[in-house]
């Protein structure tokens, strides 16, 4: 059988292991009856079942170890399971774990199991290039966390997945620190964000309250790690530091110096020599004064450059992203413009038809007047040549005019109303 504190063989009878004094008690049991649930060195989160776990029905007890929330996944809901060792029957629970335990969970046998570790974890998050209001930073950071509500975190994190290991957990935060940092660090300064330290507090108490409002089952306990880094500022920085280092370091030579002849100005010969040493100095002085000042212009002057830099950089994207919104400007105005003149072609083209067919109307019009005014010029004539013919001739050549004169007529008007219909 095995040790269920340390975890190695001993021998059968055994009251105490021989490795780490632990009292033996007969509730151990032999691997094959004993799941001892255990997380990986990255893992924050673990689920059991017969999925991923051989044998998962033969098992009729579970070891919970210390620091860890357990879970039993029934179907009455998600069942908190006590730190330790759970013993079960098999003939109680129908050769499965967690089945025996009829009072505390259900009926069920063999539901999935999990656990959440309890103890503080790191996550590490690093951004390159950040755009802050002062400059671009790299960024590197460390934060301390540790899990309050283990059901919780299981709903948000463990879908459909054996583990949860840290990098998960990074992945699924990295965009709300990231914005966390941006909000917090964008006003503030180069020399500000470069020193950390008073930063770091601002940052840490940004994201404590932003884990509270979003992941309120996540406590921040310490950002161990931030660090910001920018090359040219970084590089100015130590030039600053170093010359600030010379000047003690001269102004304490100069003091040394100045404490030794004081010692000796009661001999004239070292008087001179004090007094020479000191035009010496004064000469060292000015010119440590000219090279400290140039340095310190030197570093003004890369410094500004670096701004404008910067500046120019930004400057050159606010010009492009202008004339990209121009050019989309332009393309939909001459859209426009291609419609309107489209339709006012379709408009003139429609106007044309139209006149057209009111002169082909008229012209039809026209035409059958003539046409009327010749047929009865010709009818008059032919009434004048009839009228030596008999009266009922006459009678019967009028009649038959009229009758003529009515078909014609209806004919017309027929053909003009057909046309005023079109």
């Amino acid at each position: 059988m095995k040790c269920l504190e340390c975890n190695k063989e001993i021998s059968d009878g055994a009251k105490f292991c021989q490795y780490c004094g632990t009292k033996i008690t007969a509730a151990v049991k032999t691997k094959r009856d004993m799941l001892d649930l255990r997380l990986g060195a990255k893992e924050i989160a673990a689920y059991f079942s017969h999925e991923n776990c051989d044998g998962y029905d033969s098992y009729s007890s579970v070891n919970v170890p210390e620091g860890v929330f357990a879970y039993a996944f029934t179907k009455n809901g998600n069942v908190e399971i006590r730190t330790g060792l759970n013993e079960f029957s098999k003939i109680q629970g129908q050769g499965g774990i967690i089945g025996g335990l009829k009072k505390i969970i259900s009926n069920e046998a063999n539901p999935p199991l999990a656990i959440v570790k309890k103890a503080v974890f790191p996550l590490a998050f690093n951004f390159t290039n950040l755009e802050l209001k002062s400059a671009f930073f790299n960024l590197d950071s460390q934060v301390l966390c540790r899990i309050k509500d283990g059901k919780q975190f299981l709903e948000s994190f463990l879908s459909g997945s054996s583990s949860v290991e840290t990098t998960v957990i990074e992945e699924n935060l990295g965009n709300l620190v990231k914005k966390i940092f941006t909000e917090t660090l964008y006003e503030k300064s180069a020399e500000e964000i470069l020193k950390g330290k008073s930063i770091a507090n601002e940052v840490f108490n940004s994201l404590k309250e932003k884990f509270k409002e979003v992941y309120p089952f996540i406590e921040v306990i310490e950002l161990s790690l931030f660090e910001a880094r920018n090359e040219n500022l970084s590089s100015i920085k130590k030039a600053s530091e170093n010359l600030e280092t010379e000047a003690k370091q001269r102004e304490l030579e100069k003091q040394r110096q100045t404490a030794e002849f004081e010692n000796f100005k009661s001999n004239n010969q070292l008087q001179q020599e004090y007094k020479k040493i000191e035009q010496e100095n004064a000469v060292s002085d000015i010119e440590r004064q000219n090279e400290i000042e140039k340095s310190e212009l030197t570093n003004r002057i890369e410094k500004q450059r670096i701004q404008d830099s910067y500046d120019d950089e930004r400057f050159s994207k606010k010009i492009q992203q202008d004339k990209e919104e121009m050019l989309s400007q332009m393309e939909l105005l001459k859209e426009a413009l291609k419609i309107r003149n489209a339709r006012k072609d379709a408009d003139t083209e429609r106007e044309m038809l139209v006149r057209e067919q009111e002169n082909n109307f008229e012209l039809e019009k026209l035409r059958i007047q003539n046409d009327e005014k010749i047929r009865l010029l010709q009818e008059e004539a032919r009434l004048k040549d009839a009228e030596s013919k008999s009266k009922d001739e006459k009678a019967q050549l009028l009649k038959e005019h009229n009758s003529d004169f009515k078909n014609i007529i209806s004919a017309q008007i027929k053909s003009l109303g057909e046309k005023n219909d079109w």
